[in-house]
């Protein structure tokens, strides 16, 4: 027989919905994020994980306490002798670099320079206070995407619509996406067409603001002779708190690719 969960009062929506989750045996925490929802509950020897999707809730819900996420989930049971009484959701930039497509395609003038703001889709990460991760969801479930001048040429990447921003002003923040501020300058006599914008997440850090708005290290992305885009990683907003380092530490903060890796 299953023993209800202990009921207790939801807490009032912060403006950081990541966190420690610190429970009992028998209490449950729950966690509505865009269109996941999570349940986290303590047994004496597991803590079990929950996952409910709903494609069509609205993208800016944000909800956490017991008893939030209702109906059925998508179970995962973690097992050990000392569970401990404490569970971390953070925030994760994805594994793979995300090709970021305009609502509308612009044209970069020739020898001039735009400041832009990309958003991407960040996973929600349940950890063990000394890091061991159980399990790693994607909040929105990207496609697959090849990016690259052609299928011997490129690299595997996420795809995601963006409203390419060019204002900081217009900039929407969703709780469950990071933005990116990228400076793309175009130093050549020709036009450059920009339709999509691989953003290489898996090399930037992930921080928060005073505001809780989740933002990444900038970008800078520049057209060199031959065809090639330079790009260099800047920093993270002034004032910012790291989250997230880069999964793949860069050698160096400036790297080169084929134009066709970057923009197009």
């Amino acid at each position: 027989m299953t023993t209800p969960p202990t009921k207790r009062s939801p807490a009032s929506l912060p403006e950081r919905w990541w966190g420690d989750v610190t429970l009992v045996p028998g209490e449950e925490e729950g966690l509505l994020l865009g269109p996941v929802g999570l349940r986290i509950r303590r047994r004496r020897y597991e803590w079990t994980v929950g996952v409910r999707r709903d494609p069509d809730a609205d993208p800016l819900r944000v909800a956490r306490g017991p008893g939030v996420v209702e109906g059925d989930v998508e179970l995962a049971r973690f097992g050990m002798e000392e569970p401990g009484d404490t569970l971390r959701l953070l925030p994760v930039l994805a594994p793979r670099p995300v090709a970021c497509r305009p609502e509308i395609p612009f044209v970069l003038v020739p020898r001039q320079a735009v400041r832009a703001y990309v958003s991407t889709p960040l996973w929600l990460r349940v950890s063990m206070p000394d890091g061991t991760v159980l399990v790693d969801i994607d909040i929105h479930r990207p496609s697959g995407s090849w990016f690259g001048p052609d299928t011997l040429e490129g690299e595997l990447c996420y795809a995601s619509r963006t409203m390419l921003r060019l204002h900081p002003e217009d900039v929407q923040h969703v709780p469950h996406r990071a933005m990116t501020e990228v400076h793309l300058r175009n130093p050549a006599e020709t036009p450059l067409r920009v339709s999509q914008v691989a953003v290489p997440v898996p090399r930037l850090s992930l921080g928060t603001d005073s505001a809780g708005h989740l933002w990444t290290q900038s970008l800078t992305m520049g057209v060199e002779p031959g065809g090639l885009a330079a790009v260099s990683i800047g920093e993270l907003p002034a004032g910012t708190e790291v989250l997230q380092r880069p999964v793949h530490s860069p050698l160096e903060r400036r790297f080169t690719r084929t134009l066709t890796h970057l923009l197009r």
